[in-house]
């Protein structure tokens, strides 16, 4: 099930079709923990640029590479600070 999934997930992928909404990181509620960055298995979160106003790192999800599995959130011990919908007002702009 999981490889018949995979292939036509790349397939409408490569054609062009949003397949799902990716999850959003709120900037300014993100502490720089990072459990989410090896948590992910699409490598599709990456620090971003400066501190955020809590004076930390900060990261962001890339929602093109975003294959919506939620694992992020799961695994993140800041509450609010990843949302499961995409978000992009939450972010700071790069």
């Amino acid at each position: 099930m999981h490889k018949l999934y995979f292939v036509i997930f790349v397939t409408l992928k490569t054609l062009g079709y949003r397949t799902h909404m990716a999850y959003t990181i709120a900037s300014n509620i993100c502490e720089g923990i990072a459990e989410c960055v090896p948590a992910c298995p699409v490598a599709c979160i990456e620090q971003g640029k400066g501190a955020n106003v809590k004076g930390t790192i900060w990261f962001r999800i890339k929602p093109e590479l975003c294959i919506d599995c939620g694992v992020c959130l799961q695994v993140c011990p800041i509450q609010g600070a990843i949302v499961p919908e995409e978000r992009p007002e939450l972010v700071i702009p790069s």
